[in-house]
């Protein structure tokens, strides 16, 4: 859905149309939606239309943006690892403002979640990850890295052997249990 400038009505009445069809939730991701200047409107528009909305972030932008935010159900910020290990995944300082950014969304009432991309650098940093999630009071979530030009038909986790994601699964479902 295109939104802002000229493309900004349509954008809406698309929103409109699949809300009045039963959209329920939607989702918005980017890159990182916050770089679209129109990101929260186009949030504060799917409420107005009574869809449950929800955004996946790095959480660089959420300190400058925050009172835009107001409303979002569900914020997804990416956390990679420690700091050392989602700084080089990322981008220097990125770790400090996600911190930030979960407690700034937290305090504002916007459920939380983390999302771990499981790359052959942080698949040793679950219990990192965990420890951030539990601290803060939100769950975490792990995905798999796709490779980067995100072609289906290529391996999920490329770099990882299938014997070392076995070895990740058993290992979260183990802290599950505990």
């Amino acid at each position: 859905v295109a939104v802002g400038g000229e493309h900004e009505r349509p954008g809406r009445a698309a929103i409109d149309e699949l809300a009045a069809a039963g959209m329920g939730r939607a989702s918005v991701i980017g890159g990182e939606p916050l770089l679209h200047p129109d990101a929260p409107e186009l949030l504060r528009h799917l409420k107005r239309a009574g869809v449950h909305a929800s955004m996946n972030t790095n959480g660089w932008l959420v300190p400058d943006r925050v009172d835009e935010l107001d409303g979002l159900d569900l914020a997804c910020v990416t956390l990679d690892g420690p700091e050392g290990v989602h700084d080089a995944q990322r981008r220097k300082g990125s770790y400090a403002r996600v911190l930030r950014a979960i407690e700034l969304l937290r305090g504002r009432g916007v459920a939380v979640v983390t999302m771990t991309v499981v790359t052959a650098a942080g698949i040793d940093h679950a219990a990192h990850v965990l420890e951030v999630a539990r601290a803060h009071g939100v769950r975490a979530y792990f995905q798999l890295e796709h490779d980067a030009r995100m072609d289906v038909r290529l391996p999920i986790a490329p770099a990882l052997s299938p014997e070392r994601v076995a070895d990740f699964a058993r290992d979260l479902l183990a802290r599950k249990r505990a």
